[in-house]
């Protein structure tokens, strides 16, 4: 496998009790979303007309009491989705967790869609290349569970959509499968295919349940358990200062906002920023890597200072020092710094 763009990990999850709500109890959610949205989110209609909306919640109202809530929650986040914003979805973490998925996950890499991990029941299915699912190629499979996902871009889609296909409620849902199984068609590294079966299995069982997954080929910095909001390494092999931004919240961005108890938990950013440019200064030939990998967001000020002071230095903004590293989880704060480097470095 080349290199990887996408790795999903939680494999399996422990399951939790939770109880069938009733069909009125959800209608009763039904009513308090039609009404919010309408009042609350206008720009949610920009995609998807308020009639087509509403429609949507009345067809679903008449089937409650078919389905279960894993179901329902899906039909609310497949309503939702029509409208392509990625700010606005469905939490389904609590109720999946109630599911029994199918123990395997789909890693996105270079040159193609591969089984990243699994457990020792499906050890055949491991690492190997994934041709199609259920008889449908990957294009296709990704079309369908595009239903469920909030998102105006195909990688996202992608990135949680093959989160979804472990679950048997959301791959039936959307067309996959008629029923609990998903039928792989798998190629290993000498081009030889074959065909295997993939199916909830019972969690109780540890002989089965032993994971399996993927390893690095080389040494990777984002392999290593995120440890501070922000640091940095020497890659002296590579003449490279690597600073790795996982978090867009500082003690200065909290005490700009007015809150000074969140201030006193989070580590300043200046001092921070300032031994960046103090080194490349120091250091005519290093390169920079800025790391927005796996950045859950918060908020941009700080990195647009830093791009601002990267910027005016002629010796520092150069094509062939800085570098700049997202993947399918960079979050909206750290979208917009890493693309203001783009526009302003």
């Amino acid at each position: 496998m080349k290199k990887m763009l996408l790795l999903l990990g939680c494999l399996f999850q422990a399951c939790f009790s939770f109880a069938q709500l009733m069909p009125q109890q959800w209608q009763s959610d039904l009513e308090l979303l039609k009404k919010s949205m309408s009042e609350q989110a206008p720009l949610f209609f920009q995609r998807q007309s308020k009639k087509s909306f509403e429609q949507a919640i009345s067809d679903l109202s008449a089937k409650l009491p078919q389905l279960n809530n894993f179901q329902t929650a899906l039909s609310i986040q497949s309503i939702l989705a029509r409208a392509h914003d990625g700010n606005t979805y469905a939490e389904l973490k609590s109720l999946m967790m109630a599911e029994n998925p199918i123990p395997f996950g789909l890693g996105y890499y270079a040159d193609g869609i591969f089984v990243s991990g699994t457990v020792k029941k499906f050890e055949k299915a491991m690492g190997k290349k994934v041709l199609k699912i259920n008889g449908q190629d990957i294009k296709s499979v990704v079309e369908r569970l595009s239903m469920f996902v909030s998102s105006d871009n195909d990688l996202s889609v992608m990135r949680d959509g093959f989160n979804l296909i472990r679950f048997p409620g959301a791959f039936k849902m959307a067309g996959i499968s008629a029923n609990d199984t998903l039928n792989l068609l798998l190629e290993n590294s000498s081009g030889k295919t074959e065909l295997v079966k993939l199916y909830p299995i019972n969690l109780k069982n540890s002989k089965d349940m032993m994971p399996l997954a993927t390893q690095q080929e080389q040494k990777d910095l984002r392999w290593q358990p995120m440890q501070n909001y922000y640091t940095n390494h020497w890659l002296a092999e590579d003449s490279t200062l690597y600073i790795q931004y996982n978090r867009c919240l500082s003690a200065e961005m909290s005490l700009e906002a007015g809150d000074s108890i969140s201030a006193r938990q989070l580590p300043p950013f200046a001092p921070f920023a300032d031994s960046i440019i103090a080194f490349l200064q120091r250091t005519p030939g290093t390169k920079l890597l800025f790391d927005l990998r796996f950045n859950t967001g918060g908020n941009p000020a700080d990195g647009l200072r830093l791009i601002e002071r990267i910027k005016a230095d002629p010796n520092l903004n150069r094509k062939d020092r800085i570098f700049v590293a997202t993947n399918l989880y960079t979050a909206g704060a750290a979208i917009t710094s890493a693309s203001q480097f783009g526009k302003e470095t």
